[in-house]
């Protein structure tokens, strides 16, 4: 169990970030994704699991790929070096959450 809490919370933290970066509301997102509103609010309250199509659709709505809102951003293997921007995400990231356990 302990790890589908870790993948929902990666899950959930993937989509908050995408959508911030991109300037999109969580209740935007539901609109653009089609998925209700309190259905996406559930989830983001860890309240609901999201089920696959779920996942692909929020992707989808957010131009990413389904396995990037399911994978740990400081756990990413990459077989390329990263772009200036992952590697900026990957640094922001870390150093959120060094000061969140300071």
């Amino acid at each position: 169990m302990q790890v589908m809490g870790n993948i929902r919370e990666i899950f959930i933290s993937n989509v908050r970030k995408e959508a911030k970066r991109r300037g999109i509301k969580i209740k935007q997102l539901a609109d653009l994704a089609g998925v209700s509103q309190s259905g996406l609010y559930k989830i983001m309250q860890k309240n609901r699991e999201p089920g696959f199509d779920t996942v692909e659709i929020l992707a989808e709505a957010l131009g990413v790929t389904p396995e990037s809102l399911l994978v740990d951003p400081l756990k990413r293997t990459l077989n390329r070096p990263p772009s200036v921007e992952e590697a900026l995400s990957i640094l922001t990231e870390f150093v959120r959450q060094t000061k969140m356990t300071k």
